[in-house]
């Protein structure tokens, strides 16, 4: 079994599956909190379609000047 604590991505044709560790979720795995889950990725990338989103960047020093850059 895996001891993984962060998510993961993977790919497949029709599909993006991102893994994530239960044992970040803090508890059992309720439909409120996939619910909750479903509805950030949602207005993730909505955000991200209306260009609201910041990088890639080329090192951690770089994302986190702009993290403290005013906007």
């Amino acid at each position: 079994m895996s001891k993984a604590v962060t998510p993961t991505v993977e790919t497949t044709k029709d599909f993006v599956l991102i893994k994530i560790p239960r044992r970040l979720f803090g508890g059992p795995v309720s439909h409120r909190k996939i619910s909750a889950l479903e509805r950030g990725l949602g207005k993730s990338l909505e955000e991200l379609k209306q260009g609201k989103a910041i990088g890639p960047f080329s090192n951690a020093k770089d994302l986190m000047r702009s993290l403290h850059r005013p906007r």
